[in-house]
């Protein structure tokens, strides 16, 4: 059996001592998590999945070598990925070593596919889907730690709420968030709480297949981002659209993602207008203990859906447990 999840859908075209090119294809029919992150009618293959692909491909180039700590160092997401319902689709992943004078291994990693329109039709091959460099095997070295305010508003929407109201295209696969929230009084902080559990079991149709850093960890994160750029929303204006996570910076982990624990993500607004909110996030476990951090998260506009200011803090609201603000953790 091959060590990790896409190994059973690769096709190795080329590797020398220091690169690799592999093909990778996705379908729902073998790939059921396809079914649960669903937008327009067709699935939308996540920034989080879509890491953890290149991240496969650096530890096949070196395999008996330490992984963790591991520095995300850049996500570029240039392009989403559309599937259909039981379409094959395959994407070309490209890895390379390079040189760098940190601690570490270093890899330069690139995705590329087919340019479609929204009825599949491909009008350009070949093109950049996303790119992203790791450094792996790092020495042990904590992240900025972000300060709570001395007094955050305590929100429990309930997951089932939080996932009708602001995550619509998250099926029961990726629904990690429980929908406890804290919000700063100037709503420059959140923090959420998640957990994997045992959901990335059930991701392909061969049960219990591993991830290196894990879809669903990395992509919690992404939807604290998502949530929190719909309850701070720039300007005046009543009327906003979401915005989507495009960018990440220095995504440290010392080790992997654990199923059975409970995490805390705060994220914090570095920079926000109608058209980029730009975030940097800590994860800690529910004991207190640090265990990740992103030095700079960007969402950029997307023009998809619609929301009104006023409905979205009138939903929240409802929410606000009335005994008071919270103390900082």
């Amino acid at each position: 059996m091959n060590k990790y999840f896409f190994e059973h859908w690769n096709v190795l075209n080329a590797q020398t001592h220091d690169s690799l090119e592999l093909d990778i294809t996705l379908c729902s029919e073998f790939m059921p998590f396809m079914r649960d992150h669903f937008f327009a009618g067709k699935c939308l293959i996540p920034g989080a999945v879509l890491a953890d692909m290149m991240l496969e491909g650096c530890s096949m180039l070196d395999p008996e070598e330490d992984i963790f700590p591991l520095n995300l160092k850049n996500l570029d997401i240039r392009r989403a990925v559309h599937v259909f319902e039981k379409e094959r689709y395959t994407i070309r992943v490209n890895v390379r070593k390079i040189e760098n004078n940190d601690s570490g291994r270093h890899y330069a990693c690139e995705i590329r596919g087919a340019l479609r329109n929204s009825k599949g039709e491909v009008k350009r091959k070949n093109v950049v889907i996303c790119s992203a460099e790791f450094a792996l095997g790092l020495d042990s070295k904590q992240g900025k730690e972000i300060v709570p305010p001395k007094e955050q508003h305590r929100y429990d929407m309930t997951k089932a709420k939080l996932y009708e109201y602001f995550i619509n295209t998250h099926g029961p696969l990726f629904q990690t968030l429980n929908g406890k929230l804290l919000l700063s009084p100037a709503k420059d902080q959140v923090e959420s709480q998640f957990q994997i559990g045992d959901r990335e079991q059930s991701f392909s149709e061969i049960k219990n297949l591993p991830f290196i850093l894990s879809p669903l960890g990395f992509d919690s994160i992404l939807q604290t981002a998502v949530t929190f750029s719909m309850l701070n929303v720039p300007g005046q204006q009543d009327y906003f659209y979401t915005k989507l996570p495009v960018q990440v910076r220095n995504f440290r982990m010392d080790k992997p993602f654990e199923g059975d624990a409970s995490y805390r993500c705060r994220a914090k607004v570095v920079e926000h207008n109608d058209d980029t909110m730009t975030l940097e996030a800590n994860l800690h476990l529910n004991n207190g203990d640090f265990v990740g951090s992103i030095g700079e998260l960007i969402l950029k506009k997307a023009p998809f859906e619609r929301y009104s200011r006023s409905g979205t803090e009138s939903i929240i609201e409802k929410y606000r447990e009335k005994s008071g603000p919270a103390a900082a953790a």
